[in-house]
Order: structure tokens, then C-alpha cells, then sequence
């Protein structure tokens, strides 16, 4: 189940989202259209996926968790085959803004990492990890593949080799190996018998697990501390993913060197999920998450200051460490904090409220750049927003059950 998670992630993330950096000067160019017109196309696909947030988490309890799982992997195929199309600029808006935020909700965290919490607990947080690094491992190896691709052979043909990928990496695995629950196959989470389980007592989750409704979770005060935690990180995220290539470019570095940073932060936060997880069935999640929030901090002011290439993959690789390290530990403390049963909703509805606010950087970003002409404006909030996520990591402690 990892593997086929950690496929379909690669998918999503890799190849429809954080592509959409390196398609989007060469498309801008020929398209005609400018920076705040275009990134509001990736405003849009955020805001969608922020809206159907919850009611994603409602189907996966009420239709079931593969049907929805098929649906988003053979929308994300769609999708990227449609774009190789576009024309104009309202064709952006509707096949990416549009489809793609279906697609990438409907496959993406939320069902992957609901069938993550259903099939393990001791190792919740090492599965959680695997599952959110696809996104990194796609970035790393595509973003400069696709960067060679369009200047080989444009980006029309390059997003239909994208579609191609998703079909292999996510629709067939997804049809063909997705089991929902391990009960469905007569097994417990962590793949263990019962009788297993009986003589193995030596898990050490982050909290004591209770199984929380979606309703009682909106009166706990560290799943707001939670929200808002995961919301400035992805705030900042977003804004670098539009914006990052094409910010880069402006200070004068070559465009496939400008997409290879994004590879490598992007990449380099593989190393930060995989460690996020490992240290959040270890060791307290607020820390490391507050830890993590001081180096996305001296990866902004280290980007804002920086036009020497060292200098770039200092802190590509510095920023991506951190908000890896924040990918894998927030779902993480979600399912440790509010339990198994409800998981896709209360996660849900968590990421529907950080995805509907995040959303908004990347427009923000492209029509301040648009106004001022630069893009200091923009990463200095993110940096501001992102200390103000420290100190809410810090204040989410293990909550009590409401009685």
C-alpha cells in the first residue's frame, strides 16, 4: 500500500503540480498572458482542492476510499493529456485550475494518506513519510527532465509524456493493488494477526489515540494551533512552487539551472520527510516541527539575499529539508491525536481550512510582483507567517477527550 501510495504520489506532485513552475514562463510566453493572470490559475487549483476538502473525506467514508482513489488517478491522466492542448488562458483556468484541483484532491493526500492511517499505527509515522515523499522524488528527477523535454520538444508534447507517467506510476497500480483496510484482507494495521498484536506491546505512539467525530475536533484547541501550523508552511510553499523558476530567472540564473533548484529543494525534502516521520514515532513532533520552522525562515532571508548559484542550493536545500520535515509530521499528529475512524474526515476538513488559505500566495505573489515589480514584498510575510506557525507547533499539545 505505501508503494502504490508513494506512485500515485509521484503523479500528483511531481508531475502536476510542481510542474506547473517550470511549464509556466515558457507558457506565459507564448500564451501572452502576465504573472498575476497566470499564477491565479494555480490560485484556483489550490482554492478547489481547499473546497472539496471535506466533502472528499465525507465520500471516502460513504462511497469508498478506492472508488475515489481511481476517479482523482484517471482525472490527473485527463488532465495533464488536456493541458498539451491549451490556448488560451481561460483553457488554463479550466483544465488546471479546475480539473486539476478535482484530481489531485480527489487521488492526493487525503485518500493516500487515509489509506496510510488504516493500514498502520505502530509505524504511522515511517508510512506517512513514504506516502508524502512522493511529490519530492517526482520533483527531483522531473523538474529538470521536463525542463529539457520542453526545449527538445515543447510543452505540449512534454505534458502528454506527463500523462503517460500517471498512467503507469498511479491509474493501474491504483485499479489493480489498492486494498482499502487490512481487516478487508483479514489482517490488522501494521499487517499484524491478532495474536500478533496480543504479545506485542511496544509501540510508543506520539499520544494516546481516541477516535474523535469531525464535529467534536472543531472545539480543540490544538487541532486549530494544527490548522495553522500547516497552513502558513503551505502558504509559503505554494508561493515558491508558482513562483520560484521564474524569480530566479528575473535575478539572472539560467532557466534550466532555475528549474534544477527547484528539483533539488524539492528533492532534498524527500530527506526531510522521510526524517520527519522517522522522528515523529520517536521523539516530540511540536519541536521538530518548531526546529523545522526556523530553517524555512533562513532558507527565505538566504533566497532574498543570494544571486550566486552556491548560495541557491544552500538554501534549496536547507528549505526543503524544513518543510519536508513539516509534510510528514503534520498528517502524522492528526492521526495520532484524533485516531483511526474518522481520519479522512477530520483530515479533511483540517486540509480543506490550510489549502483554502494557502491557496491564496500564489496570486498574491504574481500581482504584487505585477505592482511593485519584485517579489521582496511576498517572501517576507511568508517568513513572518511561518515564525507565527513555530510558535502555534509549540502550543498543540496531545488533547483531551471531550466527555
Amino acid at each position: 500500500m505505501a508503494a502504490v501510495s508513494l506512485g500515485i504520489a509521484i503523479a500528483f506532485g511531481g508531475g502536476l503540480y510542481y510542474s506547473f513552475g517550470i511549464f509556466f514562463p515558457v507558457m506565459m510566453a507564448e500564451l501572452g498572458f502576465s504573472r498575476g493572470a497566470g499564477s491565479t490559475a494555480f490560485s484556483m487549483m489550490l482554492l478547489l482542492q481547499a473546497g472539496i476538502s471535506p466533502l472528499v473525506g465525507f465520500l471516502i467514508v460513504r462511497v469508498g476510499l478506492k472508488k475515489i482513489m481511481i476517479a482523482g488517478c484517471a482525472t490527473i491522466v485527463a488532465v495533464t493529456a488536456a493541458m498539451s492542448t491549451v490556448t488560451h488562458v481561460w483553457h488554463v483556468y479550466l483544465i488546471y485550475g479546475i480539473f486539476a484541483g478535482l484530481a489531485i484532491q480527489s487521488a492526493g493526500y487525503i485518500s493516500t494518506l487515509t489509506l496510510m492511517n488504516n493500514w498502520f499505527i505502530k509505524r504511522r509515522g515511517l508510512a506517512t513519510a513514504i506516502c508524502v515523499s512522493g511529490p519530492s522524488i517526482g520533483t527531483l528527477f522531473l523538474a529538470p527532465i521536463c525542463s529539457y523535454l520542453i526545449q527538445t520538444i515543447g510543452w505540449r508534447n512534454t505534458w502528454l509524456a506527463l500523462a503517460g507517467m500517471a498512467t503507469l506510476l498511479a491509474l493501474l497500480p491504483t485499479i489493480l493493488l489498492v486494498k482499502p483496510d487490512p481487516e478487508a484482507i483479514g489482517v490488522l494495521p501494521d499487517g499484524e494477526r491478532k495474536s500478533q498484536r496480543d504479545k506485542d506491546n511496544t509501540a510508543k505512539p506520539v499520544a494516546v489515540t481516541v477516535d474523535w467525530d469531525a464535529r467534536s475536533v472543531l472545539r480543540v484547541r490544538s487541532f486549530w494551533y494544527l490548522v495553522i501550523f500547516g497552513t502558513v508552511n503551505l502558504f509559503a510553499v505554494n508561493m515558491l512552487a508558482a513562483h520560484q523558476v521564474t524569480y530566479l530567472q528575473d535575478v539572472g540564473i539560467a532557466p534550466v539551472v532555475a528549474a534544477g533548484a527547484l528539483g533539488i529543494l524539492v528533492g532534498t525534502s524527500t530527506v526531510g520527510r522521510m526524517g520527519g516521520g522517522i522522528l515523529a514515532d520517536r521523539f516530540s513532533p511540536q519541536c521538530v516541527g518548531a526546529s523545522a520552522c526556523v530553517m524555512e525562515i533562513i532558507g527565505i532571508i538566504i533566497l532574498l539575499n543570494t544571486r550566486t548559484l552556491l548560495f541557491i542550493y544552500v538554501y534549496a536545500i536547507i528549505f526543503g529539508l524544513a518543510y519536508g520535515t513539516i509534510l510528514a509530521i503534520v498528517p502524522s499528529i492528526f492521526g495520532a491525536y484524533f485516531g483511526r475512524k474518522n481520519y479522512g474526515t477530520i483530515f479533511g476538513t483540517a486540509i480543506g481550512i490550510i489549502n483554502l488559505v494557502s491557496a491564496l500566495s500564489p496570486g498574491y505573489a504574481g500581482f504584487v510582483f505585477d505592482a511593485v515589480g519584485n517579489y521582496f514584498i511576498p517572501l517576507i510575510t511568508a517568513a513572518v507567517l511561518v515564525a507565527v506557525g513555530g510558535v502555534c507547533i509549540l502550543l498543540a499539545r496531545p488533547p483531551k477527550a471531550i466527555t
